[in-house]
């Protein structure tokens, strides 16, 4: 690679030909990568000298000079460089953005979700007394109809119409409730 630098810089450069464009990919890419990568760091500084490469390739280029060259090369990686922090600056802010709507939807789902809890509950606190307090035993603190009848000191199948008279009345009102918020929140 040394001798490489030591040719004169006049020479005629044609990246039609395949011998001097592996030549010069050779000689200049392990230095164009340590200057993208004073652009774009570690991460992109290869994938954008590669670039540079494939995009003189394809448009084989001639310059007529290889000072030419060098000064087009460096401006093309520059160039890309700017091009690919410009391109992650705009994935970072899409990125946020999405973030910022993920964090804004979480808050909308936990308030309509704490609305509809705090609905029930209030709900629960209308209904006749026996109802109310065997839906506050089962749902609320987890006991079986057996124990719930036990408990109450009635039978089980009575536990079980009240549960089920209960559950019909909280589903009917709160169904409704529900509805009218969602048609609500969607005139928004």
């Amino acid at each position: 690679m040394a001798e490489y630098f030591d040719k004169t810089l006049s020479t005629k450069i044609d990246l039609s030909d395949e011998q001097k464009f592996k030549e010069l990919f050779n000689g200049y890419f392990a230095p164009l990568c340590f200057f993208a990568r004073q652009y774009v760091g570690n991460f992109h500084d290869e994938d954008v000298v590669s670039s540079v490469f494939s995009t003189l390739y394809q448009k084989k280029l001639k310059f007529n000079t290889q000072e030419e060259f060098v000064f087009y090369i460096y401006k093309s990686v520059k160039n890309r460089c700017l091009d690919t922090l410009k391109s992650d600056i705009r994935m970072q802010d899409r990125n946020q953005a999405y973030f910022n709507e993920l964090e804004h939807e979480n808050l909308f789902n936990q308030i309509v979700e704490n609305e509809i809890m705090a609905e029930t509950y209030r709900e629960i606190q209308l209904l006749p007394t026996y109802s109310r307090r065997i839906i506050e035993m089962s749902y609320l603190e987890g006991l079986s109809n057996q124990e719930i009848a036990d408990e109450l000191q009635l039978s089980l199948q009575t536990i079980k119409n009240y549960k089920r008279n209960a559950v019909i009345s909280l589903k009917t009102v709160l169904l409704r409730k529900i509805m009218t918020f969602l048609f609500f929140l969607s005139t928004f």
